[in-house]
């Protein structure tokens, strides 16, 4: 699809240059960040409630750091769990050898 109409919208300039520095900061240009959010409006991928101000996003941020540390939790055990099983006859040598040393 070819982008071949222009939206303008009225804003104040500090909120225009804060909203710049904000895209910049995240490596996108304004542009292109609010052409992928039309499109996910358009696509349903955006909850109207929080364009709404009807949800509390920072119950959202608990519950994905929540999730998130949930799931790292669970790698981290695993990974835990896969050295152990690899050191485990090392780990059970140790006694020995410090009887050995202590010889």
């Amino acid at each position: 699809m070819t982008r071949d109409k222009l939206i303008t919208i009225r804003i104040e300039s500090e909120k225009r240059e804060a909203f710049k520095r904000w895209a910049e900061a995240r490596g996108v240009d304004v542009s292109g960040f609010l052409y992928d959010v039309i499109d996910s409006c358009l696509a349903n991928r955006i909850d109207e409630r929080i364009l709404k101000g009807e949800l509390d996003t920072e119950r959202i941020d608990r519950i994905v750091s929540q999730r998130i540390d949930a799931c790292l939790d669970e790698r981290m055990e695993s990974a835990i769990a896969a050295l152990r099983r690899e050191f485990q006859p090392a780990l059970d040598a140790l006694p020995e050898l410090e009887a050995l040393r202590q010889n």
